[in-house]
């Protein structure tokens, strides 16, 4: 008796047949949980996803946010060009910002941390008083960012492909 995984496989190989002899994805293409995880790790969290033009970003503090591969982001443009970091405070995981508009920093709506635009920590309301405390270990976690062309892509992986390795793949 042959595997459902093995079904399912055979299914997607040929959705990419010919034309003339593919047929559609099979239903838990759509309703499976696992292999919607599947598809966010595989897919989304390795390599590279495109998330626009760059004149999306034209001016210092233009900031867009996704969730790519189930991992909150925000692209910004700061003065140094555009960066990439995790929405996500690192003092309680809370969202930062949301949509899209026009910030001069970053401030969490939940206890003010504040972090400047290319992901410093730059204000944390009375963590003075925690001993050890250093703002510069709990600034946002960034992640890559290029350009191709015009277009702009992140990546969430700790360690992706260049983008051009992975263009050319």
């Amino acid at each position: 008796m042959r595997d459902l995984r093995d079904v399912e496989a055979e299914a997607f190989r040929r959705c990419l047949d010919t034309p003339a002899r593919a047929s559609t994805l099979p239903p838990a293409a759509y309703t499976d949980a696992e292999l919607y995880e599947r598809e966010q790790r595989l897919v989304f969290r390795q390599g590279w996803v495109g998330v626009g033009r760059a004149d999306r970003w034209t001016n210092t503090g233009d900031y867009a946010t996704f969730e790519i591969g189930g991992v909150p982001v925000v692209v910004v443009r700061a003065d140094n060009g555009l960066r990439a970091h995790a929405n996500t405070c690192r003092h309680r995981a809370s969202m930062i910002v949301s949509g899209e508009g026009n910030c001069t920093r970053m401030r969490c709506p939940f206890h003010a941390w504040t972090y400047s635009l290319d992901g410093r920590l730059v204000g944390a309301p009375d963590m003075h008083r925690t001993p050890g405390f250093d703002k510069e270990e709990h600034g946002l976690v960034p992640f890559r960012v290029e350009q191709r062309h015009g277009f702009v892509f992140v990546s969430v992986d700790p360690d992706p492909p260049s983008i051009d390795d992975w263009f050319a793949d």
